[in-house]
C-alpha cells in the first residue's frame, strides 16, 4: 500500500508505503554437517510474513531518469518458532538503508532499474543470535512493448559484510557463517482494467545460481497494483 503526497522535500516527491507479504507455500530441506555431527531436516510453512514499512520515501524525476531514496523497516510480525526448521518471520527488527535508480526510454521502451541497500539486522532474543549485516543489489533489464505489457530479466546479488555472533553447537563457529548469493530469472508486467480501474500484475521468478551459508532455491512472486 502506497501513499504519494503533493509535498516536495529537497526537490523530491514525498511518499510512504507498507508491504504486507504472505507466504503461500514455503518449503525447505537440507543437511547440516560438522566433525562428529550431522543432521537432515525439512519443513514447509505458509502465513503472514514480516511487514515492511517505508515511512519516508523521496523520488526525483529528470526526463528518463528516476532516483528514489527509500529506507525501510522490517517488523517481526511473521510467526516464529525456535523449534521449526522454517519460519515466515525473522523474530527480530531490521533496518534497510536503500535507494534505487531507473532509466526508462519512453520512445523505445527500454528499462534499466537498479536497487541497492545495506540491511542492518537486529538480535533474535529467542536464540541469542545476531546475524551479520548485509549488502544487496537487485536489478532489472526490461522491454516495454506497450503501456500494459513488458518482459524483463531480473536478478540479485547479496553479500554479508559483518560476522554473525551467538552460540552454536560444538563444531560450528558463528564467525564462519557469512552468507552470500546471487540469482536471476524472468519478469513479466501485464496491465488491464477491472471495474473501470487500471490494474497491473507483475510476476517474477528468481532462481539461485549460487548460495553460501543460506538457503538455495527458487522464489516465485506475484504483485498486483491498483490506484485507489
Amino acid at each position: 500500500l502506497s501513499w504519494v503526497s503533493d509535498r516536495k522535500l529537497l526537490g523530491g516527491t514525498y511518499s510512504a508505503a507498507v508491504a504486507v507479504p504472505y507466504v503461500l507455500d514455503g518449503e525447505i530441506s537440507g543437511e547440516l554437517t560438522a566433525p562428529g555431527f550431522a543432521a537432515f531436516r525439512k519443513g514447509d510453512i505458509s502465513g503472514l510474513a514480516d511487514i515492511f514499512l517505508l515511512p519516508f520515501q523521496l523520488q526525483w524525476t529528470l526526463g528518463s531518469h528516476n532516483l528514489n531514496l527509500s529506507p525501510g523497516i522490517a517488523a517481526p510480525t511473521g510467526s516464529y518458532d525456535v523449534d521449526k526448521v522454517l519460519n515466515v518471520g525473522r523474530n527480530y527488527w531490521a533496518f534497510d538503508l536503500a535507494g534505487s535508480y531507473t532509466w526508462l526510454d519512453p520512445a523505445r521502451g527500454h528499462e534499466l532499474s537498479v536497487s541497492t541497500g545495506l540491511l542492518f539486522n537486529g538480535k533474535n532474543e529467542d536464540t541469542d543470535y545476531h546475524e551479520g549485516d548485509e549488502f544487496h543489489i537487485d536489478w532489472l533489464l526490461g522491454q516495454h512493448f506497450s503501456e500494459s505489457f513488458a518482459l524483463g530479466l531480473t536478478g540479485y546479488w547479496l553479500h554479508q559484510i559483518s560476522d554473525d555472533t551467538g552460540t552454536l553447537p560444538a563444531g560450528f563457529d558463528a564467525g564462519d557463517l557469512d552468507s552470500s548469493g546471487h540469482g536471476l530469472g524472468p519478469a513479466l508486467l501485464w496491465g488491464t482494467r477491472i471495474g473501470g480501474k487500471g490494474v497491473s500484475f507483475i510476476a517474477k521468478w528468481l532462481h539461485d545460481l549460487d548460495a553460501e551459508n543460506r538457503a538455495e532455491g527458487d522464489l516465485f512472486m506475484l504483485s498486483i497494483g491498483m490506484k485507489l
